[in-house]
């Protein structure tokens, strides 16, 4: 059965009754948790605030340690809506990820205008931008990335085995965040069997990545308490099996054969300079030639993360995932700002040989170039005003007879109508079916329910 909705007067989105975004719902202001249901992809976002909130499971492969800090998020904000507490969680994980690759870049030498400038960048990168105003577990999970580069980058200079324990520790947490975070796997192998480990410390080591990775007993036991959203219910373990293996998503990849692979990575190279901008990638061109020559480990390790994060998504991407979605290759976006950094850095140089006092205005130059992107890419990033996800849903539960049953099924309906029916408690009485997600064949209806 379908229910009519008024959208007479949309201009571009739904409005709400009163012509306002809803206070509970959608954010405050550009960037920070801006646009908690805000538009149809940032619907999808929506599992992650209603499973945290209810104790329940979100789609494979489980992200444990994602809703488990951010339920205590939730907690800790009781005065926000769970959805714009997680969306916070998100802004501010963003936020940290700059300044740890202000950190990061600072220690590989870079002075200290490079590394803002550079920082900046990814600040104002839309692949970041896009996922600090939304509950999803990309910003959390570079935070962890560059955490653990970071101490990769020290242990590089100071060889000692306790900053080699943390970029393995913060890589079992990472991976607890989501699975990308493998890509650093090579990276870390490298430096656990550089000639300066002992055999001993190789040994020891590498258990420190189980922390983060039993986190992952987490999912079998939010299962076994049957919760209202039990994606894949992972409570036995050929369940288990199956969602962490993402079974249910391979049938969905895209790559057939080596053309679609060359497709793909034109329209890759076609969207850097969106990311990037011009200038910068030809900076991230002098810095890699720079590399090739004075610091092949450094090079080894940029293309590394960058080869991985590409290849790992077009082993099983789906069509959106590779073309439409450019969250997937944040790592790789964030690696190339390494090149980009020392580019600058071998600018200044040069600049600095023929004009000794220009390097520093210049570099501030950039700097301040970088903030009018930040201050320029604004507007586009500021979700509080799309309420589509929202209004479309809020409708339909509001609109059903009392105690009917509503078969949902699709991100821009599953997963809104789950947060609104099991967060926001509307429409307490309708018996909402989540298709996809939890096992239908238990569910039993009433011969007199309406069901839609």
């Amino acid at each position: 059965s379908s229910i009519p909705l008024n959208t007479s007067g949309a201009r571009g989105h739904l409005s709400t009754e009163s012509g306002r975004p809803s206070p509970s719902l959608s954010g405050s202001g550009a960037g920070l948790g801006a646009g908690a249901l805000a538009g149809c992809d940032a619907a999808g976002a929506l599992t992650f605030g209603s499973a945290a909130a209810t104790f329940g499971l979100a789609h494979p492969t489980g992200y444990p340690l994602y809703l488990l800090v951010s339920r205590l998020w939730i907690e800790a904000l009781p005065f926000l809506p769970a959805a714009g507490a997680v969306n916070l969680l998100s802004a501010a994980c963003a936020a940290l990820a700059v300044a740890c690759l202000f950190l990061l870049l600072h220690d590989l030498s870079a002075r200290r205008s490079v590394a803002l400038a550079v920082a900046l960048v990814l600040a104002s990168m839309p692949a970041l931008w896009t996922q600090a105003t939304v509950a999803r577990v990309y910003a959390p999970n570079l935070l962890l990335m560059l955490l653990s580069a970071r101490a990769l980058v020290r242990f590089r200079a100071t060889h000692e085995p306790s900053r080699l324990g943390a970029a393995i520790a913060w890589a079992g947490l990472g991976l607890a965040v989501h699975t990308i975070t493998a890509v650093l796997g090579p990276l870390l192998l490298a430096a656990l069997l550089s000639r300066r480990v002992s055999w001993r410390i190789r040994l020891t080591l590498p258990w420190l990545v189980l922390p983060g990775l039993a986190l992952y007993a987490y999912l079998p036991l939010a299962s076994s308490f049957e919760p209202a959203q039990n994606w894949g219910d992972p409570s036995s373990w050929p369940n288990l099996l199956r969602y962490l293996a993402r079974e249910e998503y391979w049938q969905r990849a895209w790559v057939r054969d080596l053309s679609d692979v060359l497709d793909i990575l034109g329209q890759w190279a076609m969207h850097l300079p969106a990311e990037l901008s011009v200038p910068g990638l030809l900076l991230v061109a002098v810095g890699l030639v720079g590399l090739a020559r004075r610091d092949k480990t450094l090079l080894f390790a940029t293309l590394t993360i960058v080869g991985a994060n590409a290849g790992l998504l077009l082993s099983h991407g789906s069509r959106n995932d590779l073309l439409v979605w450019y969250r997937y290759l944040l790592p790789a976006f964030t690696a190339l700002l390494v090149p980009m950094a020392l580019g600058l850095e071998s600018l200044l140089r040069v600049l600095g040989s023929r004009f000794p006092r220009a390097p520093m205005p210049f570099a501030w130059g950039f700097v301040f170039a970088a903030l009018g992107m930040l201050v320029w890419q604004a507007p586009a990033m500021d979700r509080s005003s799309h309420t589509l996800a929202e209004d479309i849903n809020r409708r339909i539960l509001e609109r059903l007879p009392p105690n009917a049953a509503l078969i949902a099924d699709g991100d821009n309906f599953l997963f809104p109508l789950s947060y609104l029916h099991l967060v926001e408690g509307v429409r307490p009485d309708v018996t909402l079916v989540l298709q996809g997600i939890n096992d239908l064949d238990r569910m039993v209806f009433a011969r007199d329910q309406p069901l839609f």
